[in-house]
């Protein structure tokens, strides 16, 4: 089994001021989709994207809006992939994690095959 782990942090004040000083951060790190999400959510959506980028070759065309990561009715985060990251990645799984405590937000990404 061939395995890639990426881990993140991210502090929810510093993305809060980061988001504020540049109104289409917003835009080009995230989808339509994922949009819709609160401020806390996108934050753990950003420290996942950050995870999976740790995880891929130096040479990977990586495009944030291509990899969404999005809610099920229970509020579990989900992976979404399109454009080049979707074919680049079609042969791995990919485990999602996200935990917080007050202005911190831990994402962890395992890609295997």
């Amino acid at each position: 089994m061939e395995m890639r782990i990426g881990i993140d942090l991210v502090s929810l004040n510093e993305f809060e001021l980061a988001t504020k000083q540049n109104r289409r951060l917003i835009s080009r790190l995230f989808s339509e989709n994922e949009r819709s999400l609160n401020l806390r959510q996108l934050a753990g959506n950003f420290a996942l994207k950050e995870c999976l980028i740790k995880t891929l070759p130096q040479d990977s065309e990586f495009r944030f809006v291509d990899f969404e990561i999005l809610r099920d009715v229970n509020g579990k985060p989900f992976t979404k992939r399109h454009g080049k990251i979707k074919k680049e990645l079609r042969s791995w799984n990919i485990e999602i994690s996200l935990s917080n405590k007050a202005n911190l937000i831990l994402g962890e990404l395992l890609r295997y095959r």
